[in-house]
């Protein structure tokens, strides 16, 4: 459920539609879509009966005890990831493009799973994308946050100073309107995430407009205030020791078909000219029981496209 603080309004976001057809290589599904803007669901905040007042944000009512925290910090060996990565470490990264495919993958109720893009740089990093995770957000649908770890600490959301939301963002927790089926019709959400030259802040933005949504100022960083050393792409999830292990994406392993797999497209890095490129050091990297697929750029309208997923 929400409750309202200052100080926006809720806006729309941008989902693409998988329509019909067969795009690239024999053995693949690579449906063209269209631009379509669809309500975000979780509450009436475009006026209306129920809606926030004017001047007012709608916020997600979450656990209250210290969940956010603890899983912001957990150790990397207590989550399981699916991902492509950039590997040269030499490299400095000022931002990312990326559309996740909007999927709502199955989990018990201690565990989670999560579609992200991060940026990184040591201990410190920044990530956006959708989260299953019923200790949080108390459902089992797929919410839409943000995440910060700066070494010290870190949360979700805006459970803890850090994140930054600006008037008519995209609020945080919110559930997409619509999600991909398995063999049918697909979703994506374009996200980026970009270093702004003139403030030193990573901005974080949405659609084909690149619609604000908020930011992780510098000052919460030290070597991620200047540059990112490794950018990622794919599903985490945060097994509990129960049966079945948590989905990531539909819940099997990743193949090269955008219709039953989950995937992230328009796959790009902000390099040091400060322009949106191609990753070209990459690795796929996984463990547990999950994997990830590297289709590599497939033209324009696609960009780079990568696939992740499991158990098998």
């Amino acid at each position: 459920m929400f409750s309202t603080t200052s100080f926006f309004i809720l806006t729309f976001f941008t989902s693409t539609v998988i329509l019909s057809g067969v795009y690239g290589r024999s053995f693949s599904e690579l449906p063209k879509y269209e631009e379509t803007s669809s309500q975000l669901k979780g509450g009436k905040f475009n006026g209306g009966k129920g809606a926030c007042p004017n001047g007012s944000v709608p916020i997600i009512t979450t656990n209250t005890n210290n969940s956010f925290s603890v899983l912001a910090v957990q150790k990397a060996d207590t989550t399981c990831i699916a991902v492509v990565r950039t590997n040269d470490q030499n490299k400095k990264f000022y931002g990312a493009e990326g559309a996740p495919s909007l999927n709502k993958p199955k989990v018990n109720p201690a565990q989670w799973s999560a579609a992200r893009m991060k940026l990184s740089n040591g201990v410190e990093s920044i990530e956006a994308g959708w989260m299953v995770n019923p200790t949080i957000f108390k459902d089992q649908e797929a919410h839409f946050y943000v995440r910060f770890q700066n070494g010290g600490g870190g949360c979700l959301n805006t459970e803890c100073p850090g994140f930054v939301h600006v008037p008519e963002g995209v609020p945080l927790g919110m559930i997409p309107a619509s999600y991909s089926q398995d063999g049918g019709q697909q979703y994506t959400w374009r996200l980026f995430i970009d270093k702004h030259q003139d403030d030193g802040h990573w901005w974080l933005s949405q659609g084909d407009g690149k619609s604000a949504i908020g930011y992780w100022p510098k000052t919460l960083f030290s070597g991620l205030a200047d540059h990112a050393t490794q950018v990622e792409w794919g599903g985490e999830v945060r097994p509990d020791g129960t049966l079945p292990v948590p989905q990531m994406g539909y819940g099997q392993p990743p193949h090269y078909s955008s219709s039953t797999t989950a995937f992230f497209q328009h796959v790009t890095v902000v390099d040091e000219s400060l322009h949106n490129a191609n990753p070209v050091s990459t690795e796929k990297y996984w463990n547990c029981y999950y994997t990830s697929l590297d289709w590599g750029y497939q033209g324009d309208y696609w960009g780079r496209l990568i696939f992740y997923g499991g158990p098998p």
